[in-house]
């Protein structure tokens, strides 16, 4: 049993079939006093033992050194370690303009990873508009840094990739060696993928494999398959959207297929930030083993 600064007292037990004990919860690398006990089965009580102790750097001023804040699309994220895999709590305060108007707003990660990664997201901040952000860690005992300055910085704008550039392979040619999926089964064809047609009435603008996966022949089966989209430019992807196709028919079949067994989108979106400099092309190859029925 110890009693930290804040006047709190801690007890830690050892069990019978165990020759040593673990005290968690020292606030710094002082010297403290450690009373040392035995207790039988039957409730029996020796005399306390003074021991003193110094112990090592505690986990959460360890974890505070660890964390960086880094800019990500339309949000920021915090990286840290946690080498002790003690539990911890990560406040982060951090403030914007927005509207007009300054906002300042506080969450807090609970975490006993020896590696986490945590996002705040749903900032749609012009780049331009810094984030001013603060971080500080506590553990369950009562101990907390004070907030740190973690700078600030711009987000990444997170934009729609215009499709005027788009292209794609015909189905069953290969591009550096990757066969692109056959996806002209039925009614569907591999264009309605990139049109930015959701769904024009019809029920016909989709993409559909027939289970030919990606050499267009039923006998090679249907899956794993790549579709491949050469966006026309180089582009850091935040996230693809995929549309579910509505009806599995015509003459205006209003059962729907969503989540079903239509269950992949027929129109994907890709959102990232602006080209860079260089004009070199750039082919982006999806791999899903979703099935497209």
């Amino acid at each position: 049993m110890y009693t930290n600064k804040n006047n709190q007292s801690f007890t830690f037990m050892s069990s019978y079939f165990i020759d040593s004990l673990d005290v968690y919860g020292f606030g710094s690398m002082d010297e403290y006093t450690v009373q040392l006990y035995a207790v039988d089965r039957s409730g029996n009580r020796s005399d306390a033992l003074d021991v003193k102790v110094t112990p090592m750097e505690p986990a959460y001023t360890r974890v505070a050194k660890t964390i960086q804040a880094k800019a990500g699309f339309s949000s920021f994220f915090l990286d840290w370690q946690n080498e002790l895999k003690q539990n911890i709590n990560v406040y982060v305060e951090y403030e914007f303009n927005q509207g007009g108007g300054a906002r300042k707003l506080t969450s807090v990660f609970s975490s006993n990873l020896p590696a986490d990664r945590r996002f705040i997201n749903n900032l749609v901040l012009p780049s331009n508009e810094k984030v001013k952000v603060k971080v500080k860690v506590e553990d369950t005992y009562g101990n907390a840094t004070e907030f740190v300055d973690k700078g600030e910085f711009g987000l990444l704008e997170d934009i729609k990739i215009p499709k005027q550039g788009w292209t794609i392979p015909n189905p069953n040619d290969s591009v550096g060696g990757v066969p692109m999926m056959f996806g002209n089964g039925l009614e569907g064809r591999s264009l309605k993928v990139i049109d930015d047609i959701i769904d024009r009435g019809d029920n016909l603008n989709f993409l559909h494999t027939q289970s030919r996966g990606k050499t267009g022949r039923s006998a090679d089966g249907n899956m794993p398959w790549n579709f491949i989209i050469d966006l026309g430019g180089y582009y850091e992807i935040s996230r693809i959207i995929t549309t579910q196709r509505h009806s599995g028919g015509l003459a205006n079949v209003t059962r729907g297929q969503y989540y079903r067994t239509e269950r992949m989108g027929c129109i994907m979106y890709i959102y990232g930030m602006n080209p860079l400099k260089n004009g070199s092309r750039c082919l982006k190859t999806i791999k899903s083993r979703f099935r497209l029925d």
